[in-house]
């Protein structure tokens, strides 16, 4: 029976008419219990759907991340090949150098060791003029080092000290 012909009925409602609305709660029931099926499964596949966006967006994030660290190791390889460039003129150099014997490479090498010391023991002369310039109070900036260092644990100092 339809819900048209059930409604027409109603004058005249008999015991067919209570089976023919059975069967139509009966199968109104059946589509309504597949219908939540249906919906059911398509909420598991939407879980399923997000759970996978998920894992896409992280693995996407980690892959920002390995970049930016691949980035960093590329650039310290962009400046080992500089150095490598240099290294490639200093070789012509070298083989210059080989056929130079011990003394001379002696007394090219040694005014430039010579020149690089003093050049440094100067810079650490007006790095520690600088710092007596500027340095107003010659107390010490650690608030600790007035205090002593307490004794060695098991000594006789520190089992005196008690």
């Amino acid at each position: 029976w339809s819900l048209e012909e059930m409604r027409y009925a109603t004058d005249e409602w008999t015991l067919a008419s209570d089976s023919g609305l059975l069967l139509y709660l009966k199968q109104f029931s059946e589509n309504l219990i597949l219908k939540t099926k249906e919906v059911d499964s398509e909420m598991d596949q939407l879980v399923y759907a997000i759970k996978a966006t998920d894992v896409s967006v992280r693995n996407t994030f980690n892959e920002f991340n390995m970049l930016s660290h691949g980035q960093f190791v590329e650039n310290r390889v962009y400046d080992e090949d500089v150095t490598e460039v240099v290294e490639e003129g200093k070789e012509e150099n070298t083989e210059s150098q080989e056929e130079l014997n011990f003394s001379q490479r002696e007394a090219i090498f040694i005014p430039k060791y010579q020149d690089a010391l003093n050049n440094g023991l100067a810079v650490l002369q007006q790095s520690l003029l600088m710092k007596d310039e500027f340095d107003f109070d010659n107390e010490p900036k650690d608030e600790y080092s007035k205090f002593p260092l307490p004794f060695v644990i098991g000594t006789k100092q520190f089992k005196e000290e008690d």
